[in-house]
């Protein structure tokens, strides 16, 4: 393990969403010198831009469940399913797949349940402490998450999540849809619909995009260093006697990031781009999906897939009938998070590979489970829509720790859970970094 105490090293983090961003703050912090390189024009333009708000340490349970084998086959007939899958000719889709299936198995699923769990819990209590340390203003708010339930199937199975979450020291209190409604009055249009609900009261919500501007901020005033429109496009040896590998980039925001289907290798690339090495004592992989690529040379399966997501973030038009709680519809998939003025719904997984274009399709499922709840209290006619890519490992664990090569990091992997796991994530990846003791106890990869 690289040694950094009380050396101060040069480190470069590649990828800056908002796991590259808390990475390059909790290295800075601890005095290192960072740099940042992002293949956007700007930071915090990918899964981190307009996901669905909420900092979810009540939802630890990875997608891949005991139940995930029959979801996925009903997607195959059922175009509104939350989850939609089609068969393709994909061999890295095949894999991940294929190990998407292996951690369904009940065993597996509850010991990544409570590896997640873990660092949900540290996670938030690090936001906490950024968040108050460094004044960091991103419309959060503490009202906790309402889980609600709507079939009795549902809510039977509602009760063992509760039994873990306790297990796991995540409170979760169960309320009839009167006391839902007690907790959250403009939650009453639905009432009747409801069997009951889960309220998280530890949970919070707030904009990852701001945050991650906000704390960028902080980063340049602790002297870490911006490059925007820079794309990471391979490796290199230092040199013949020296297997510490060398990153190439590439200073045009025009062109895309390397894919899981065009691997590099040392010394080679995807086309002659002329690319310019960037030397570091230290390099981190935080490029969301692009990392299994950037990833290849030094890891043996760094399964890491696209997800894609969607959301609406509309003005709010009457507060009063705009749940101050985070909703998270269970059967559906969907949540809706109140960000200042503003209320967002997010949700839907399509397993689609790269295509980050909208479905009208998709999106009127979000439309019209956000019209049944507030109905006008918004502005649907200024509606800002999105969709991107969640990058996801099949047991929803991140990988964080070092590769094989001595200098090359990664901290990559968190699927819907980045914005949940992110803070937690990087002050983890810091302290192995700095040979500290790990603040708690999860599956790094060494």
């Amino acid at each position: 393990m690289i040694q950094t105490k009380p050396e101060k090293i040069n480190i470069v983090v590649i990828g800056g969403g908002v796991i590259g961003i808390t990475t390059a703050w909790a290295l800075a912090y601890r005095g290192h010198r960072v740099t940042v390189i992002e293949a956007d024009s700007e930071i915090a333009t990918g899964a981190c831009y307009a996901n669905g708000g909420q900092i979810s340490v009540s939802h630890p349970h990875p997608w891949s469940s005991p139940a995930a084998p029959l979801i996925a086959l009903r997607s195959l007939i059922d175009h509104n399913a939350p989850f939609r899958w089609k068969l393709k000719c994909d061999c890295t889709e095949a894999a991940w797949l294929a190990a998407f299936l292996w951690e369904s198995h009940p065993q597996r699923h509850r010991r990544n349940a409570a590896a997640i769990a873990a660092l949900a819990r540290f996670s938030l209590k690090t936001l906490r402490s950024w968040r108050t340390a460094l004044n960091l203003s991103y419309d959060a708010d503490q009202n906790g998450i309402l889980h609600l339930f709507f079939t009795k199937t549902s809510w039977r199975l509602a009760e063992a999540h509760r039994r873990d979450l306790e297990a796991f020291g995540i409170p979760a209190i169960p309320l009839t849809p009167t006391q839902t409604v007690e907790r959250d009055p403009a939650l009453a249009p639905i009432a009747k619909q409801l069997v009951g609900a889960l309220y998280a009261p530890e949970d919070e919500v707030g904009d990852a995009r701001a945050f991650t501007s906000a704390l960028a901020a902080r980063c340049r005033e602790a002297g870490v260093l911006f490059r925007t429109s820079t794309v990471a496009v391979g490796w290199t040896s230092r040199s013949p006697q020296c297997d510490t590998p060398l990153l190439l980039v590439h200073p045009n925001g025009k062109i895309l990031p390397l894919s899981s289907a065009q691997p590099c290798r040392a010394s080679r690339l995807p086309s002659p781009l002329d690319p310019e090495p960037l030397p570091a004592d230290l390099y981190i992989i935080a490029a969301g999906g692009g990392s299994p690529a950037l990833a290849a040379p030094f890891l043996s399966r760094a399964l890491i897939h696209p997800v894609k997501g969607y959301s609406l973030t509309l003005p709010i038009l009457d507060a009063a009938r705009i749940p101050r709680c985070s909703i998270t519809d269970e059967s559906r998939r969907i949540v809706a998070s109140r960000l200042g003025t503003r209320w967002r719904i997010a949700g839907i997984a399509d397993l689609a590979g790269w295509d980050t274009s909208i479905s009208e399709e998709r999106l009127r499922s979000l439309y019209l489970w956000g019209k049944n709840l507030v109905g006008d209290a918004v502005d649907w006619q200024r509606t800002e829509r999105w969709a991107g890519l969640r990058p996801m490992r099949p047991s929803g664990i991140p990988l964080i720790g070092k590769t094989r090569a001595p200098n090359v990091w990664i901290n990559s992997g968190h699927g819907s859970l980045g914005w949940t796991l992110a803070c937690g994530s990087a002050e983890l990846l810091a302290a192995l970094i700095c040979d500290q003791s790990p603040p708690i106890l999860f599956p790094t990869i060494s």
